[in-house]
């Protein structure tokens, strides 16, 4: 549905995360990564590392740890809190905000790229980034994390937009041959519009806590 959608000019916003803390959250840290993806995406243009966990000290947030019996106020890596510098300032999507929190965010890179498309990244870490692989998160406490965070000088992508047209990752539609096909739209091997997909390796950026301060507002949407 995905791929036929993109193929008719459709606009996809989806968020695929490395470890999303709010899922670990509500449910456990097992179930906090998410479904891979890449083989759809490859065919956009773009890998999305959900293995690894993004972070960058430089802008890391400071969070009260807790440490056997007592709590000390560290950067921890993971959780960044991105500044003008790291949001694409010269597109119009992401034009003019000079403040956005991402936690514990997985990566994208561009890949073979269709021949008529255009890769552009949005939101990255600077140019100090590290990785650390996502599974840690799930047997390590922050303290520990922290210390096991090694940069390796890289600028990660972690919000992109891949626009242009694309083939079918399908040689025709899997659902021919059943009651549902005849309801369907024909199938396409090929654009026959123009498409735009954003990307982000984070699926945090959108709990409200994260962006909303609730208490000013009373809880009523922001």
């Amino acid at each position: 549905a995905l791929d036929q959608y993109i193929l008719r000019g459709g606009r996809l916003l989806v968020f695929n995360d490395a470890f999303g803390e709010k899922q670990a959250e509500l449910y456990n840290s097992s179930n906090a990564g998410s479904a891979d993806m890449n083989k759809l995406f490859h065919n956009w243009g773009f890998d999305l590392d959900n293995q690894s966990v993004a972070g960058d000290s430089s802008i890391g947030e400071i969070v009260l740890m807790k440490t056997g019996q007592s709590s000390q106020t560290k950067n921890f890596p993971f959780w960044m809190m991105l500044a003008k510098e790291q949001i694409n300032q010269q597109h119009p999507l992401t034009a003019g905000l000079k403040q956005i929190s991402i936690k514990s965010p997985g990566t994208i890179s561009a890949v073979e790229l269709p021949t008529k498309t255009e890769f552009t990244p949005l939101l990255t870490t600077t140019d100090t980034g590290g990785r650390l692989a996502s599974k840690e998160f799930s047997v390590h406490n922050q303290p520990e994390l922290t210390t096991m965070y090694k940069t390796d000088n890289t600028t990660y992508n972690l919000a992109v937009l891949i626009e242009g047209k694309f083939d079918s990752l399908f040689t025709g539609n899997i659902m021919e041959g059943t009651p549902t096909a005849k309801q369907m739209l024909s199938f396409l091997p090929s654009s026959i519009a123009p498409a735009q997909i954003i990307a982000v390796a984070d699926s945090d950026l959108i709990v409200a806590e994260n962006w909303a301060d609730t208490s000013e507002t009373l809880n009523n949407p922001v």
